[in-house]
């Protein structure tokens, strides 16, 4: 027994080893510098595959700017630019696209290689437009959660927010403040690398005078958990189906719409259970929770629309993958529901997910509630991945275009909700469901 737990300690610390060598090994491409050509050669081959892979590239950015920044970009390496520097460069390249499908993978490759005291030691939240302390992390005694920050070494929080923006995919282009989804997540990253990881770091704080001097990080474990707008109250899981009998309300709740293998069949049964029980109770509202949900096949948001929509419908237009379902008429499912149908959405919601809510919208199936969805009625996807030969730098790039039939709606602007519903840096920190709340007194309105 002695000789086992003494080779399990041994191998736990010789992965914790491995790990830690990993860890500085990315943190130390972080100050690596290639020659000045291994950088240019990369741009190239990254702005030529962009604009000859992608179907189409200048939708929201013109030829001649697209290029414009390529040419910035290329001026701007030298021959002590930093990979750390680089990489930045390169994704507001990506970025200009305006395909959320054509990304370096949200802010990982950045992420993992940014040492741990260049890394901005506050978590900040962006509520509309501004920047709020979600997090004091290693600065707590200063207490600093809730407040506004108006500007970072001098630097105005909106100036480092719309700089910061150019270099996050989103569809629909520039401009897009659903970009805030990756910025939430990833803000102790995003700015050290918008202000060019500066040594130290001070902010201005709205009603306090003086600016306030930052502790420096000396460790940070990052994690998505915390740091979504919704409570997990009425599910913990990423598929949920729960009935307030008393409310004559049930909650459907889906994070994603990725469902297959056996987690597809786990899915449609769900589904047809679900929908079956509110036929029989005779449950006469129906929240759908779709915040934070991502996206994943399309077949899946078709088949959800199926219980929903009391009329034949049609989910894509045709391109050449038009031999799936999604690309014909769909009827409704025998156990349809017809009672009052309210969706939850924010800025988490694209691909798939802003596909279904574009039908949604335009066929006036549910009432939208929350705030305006990452996806629009379309976008790019079949993406491949490219690794930059030089850098070793990934990307994705899509290939193709999905469309649904909801073409009154705007390209360049997501989902609008019927009633825009926006939580609060102080709900967010006391963990209130802001959105589901209000859905409930809406349906209490609505009853009396």
């Amino acid at each position: 027994m002695k000789k086992i737990l003494f080779l399990f300690l041994l191998a736990t610390v010789l992965s914790c080893n491995s790990q830690q060598k990993d860890l500085e090994k990315e943190q130390g491409k972080f100050s690596k510098i290639y020659a000045q050509k291994q950088y240019l050669d990369d741009i190239e081959e990254l702005s030529e595959k962009l604009i000859s892979t992608h179907p189409q590239p200048f939708e929201f950015i013109s030829k001649e700017n697209f290029f414009k920044v390529v040419e910035e970009k290329k001026n701007a390496i030298t021959d002590k630019t930093t990979f750390g520097e680089f990489i930045w460069h390169t994704s507001e390249i990506v970025a200009n696209i305006g395909c959320s499908h054509t990304n370096l993978g949200a802010f990982i490759q950045e992420s993992e290689i940014l040492p741990v005291d260049k890394i901005f030691p506050l978590e900040i939240r962006m509520i509309e437009g501004k920047m709020y302390i979600s997090n004091s992390l290693i600065n707590k005694e200063k207490k600093l959660e809730g407040s506004e920050i108006l500007n970072i070494n001098g630097v105005s929080a909106k100036s480092i927010k719309d700089d910061i923006y150019k270099h996050i995919s989103a569809d629909g282009g520039d401009g897009r403040e659903s970009k805030k989804k990756y910025f939430n997540f990833f803000s102790p990253y995003y700015i050290s690398y918008s202000l060019n990881f500066p040594e130290n770091y001070e902010v201005k704080i709205a009603g306090i005078k003086e600016p306030i001097i930052l502790n420096k990080l000396k460790e940070y474990e990052f994690t998505y958990e915390g740091k979504e707008d919704y409570s997990k109250e009425y599910c913990e899981d990423v598929l949920c189906f729960r009935t307030i009998d008393d409310k004559s309300t049930s909650i459907l709740t889906m994070r994603t719409f990725y469902y297959d293998g056996e987690d597809l069949l786990k899915y449609r049964q769900l589904l047809e259970k679900s929908f079956k029980e509110l036929k029989e109770k005779g449950i006469k509202n129906l929240i759908i929770d779709l915040r934070g949900n991502g996206g994943g096949q399309s077949f899946n948001g078709a088949h959800l629309l199926r219980y929903l929509s009391s009329e034949t419908f049609t989910y894509f237009l045709r391109n050449e993958y038009a031999d799936e379902e999604q690309f014909n008429p769909m009827n409704p499912f025998e156990n349809q529901f017809e009672g009052n149908i309210y969706i939850l959405q924010n800025a988490g919601c694209g691909s798939t997910t802003g596909h279904f809510l574009s039908l949604v919208k335009s066929n006036n199936i549910a009432t939208l509630i929350g705030e305006e969805s990452g996806g629009t009625y379309t976008c790019n996807d079949y993406s491949f991945s490219l690794e930059l030969k030089n850098t070793g730098i990934t990307t994705r790039i899509a290939r193709s275009t999905f469309t649904t039939t909801a073409e009154n709606l705007p390209k360049d602007k997501g989902i609008v909700p019927d009633h825009n519903v926006v939580q609060s840096i102080q709900d967010f920190l006391r963990g209130q469901d802001t959105v589901m709340e209000y859905t409930f007194d809406l349906i209490n309105a609505e009853k009396n």
